[in-house]
């Protein structure tokens, strides 16, 4: 697996650290500020200070394309934006009134809406996301869930899901368990 090294935990290096994990590199984030308060309180995130980003309290958007590329690939992070308070602005209701009573809805237009927010909440929460851990256990290799939960197709792309961002800890052929348990 191939490593990378960010420089900046901004929208811009979050969000290409999330690009790179989605397609299988194996990325560190180093940002030179202080980190965010481990509680999110989104009447605190306005205190928090990064010395290169004096616009964090400030709103902002992550546009369609980048809102439509953690919606394919981190579902957890939506449910995590979206509970920050994190909104989802449609195209349309970013148009001029002059222009919205012109518009007619095209196909694709929904692929435009945008993520709003105090870039500290999104920087928070994006940081949270990026350091979430899940852990599963199992006696079975992994090779072996597809057939025992019988459906090879939705086993592979859960595993997908759960492994692109993860690591795999062999512990060998025998549990600890069976090495330890008195003869009988």
């Amino acid at each position: 697996m191939t490593n990378v090294i960010v420089i900046g935990a901004g929208i811009a290096g979050l969000s290409g650290a999330l690009a790179m994990q989605a397609n299988g590199f194996e990325v560190d984030v180093l940002e030179r500020d202080p980190a965010p308060p481990e509680q999110f309180d989104p009447t605190a995130v306005s205190a928090w200070r990064r010395r290169g980003a004096p616009q964090v309290p400030h709103p902002h958007f992550l546009m369609g394309g980048l809102r439509n590329l953690i919606y394919a690939h981190h579902a957890k992070l939506v449910d995590a934006l979206l509970e920050a308070g994190v909104w989802e602005l449609p195209f349309e209701d970013t148009l001029h009134p002059v222009a919205r009573s012109n518009y007619r809805a095209r196909p694709g237009d929904a692929q435009l809406t945008a993520f709003v927010s105090r870039r500290s909440t999104l920087e928070i929460v994006m940081r949270r996301y990026e350091r979430a851990s899940t852990l599963l256990t199992s006696n079975r290799p992994v090779d072996d869930w597809g057939k025992l939960l019988g459906d090879v197709a939705a086993v592979s792309a859960m595993l997908d899901r759960l492994l692109h961002h993860g690591h795999v800890l062999k512990c060998g052929p025998r549990s600890w368990r069976t090495k330890t348990a008195p003869a009988s």
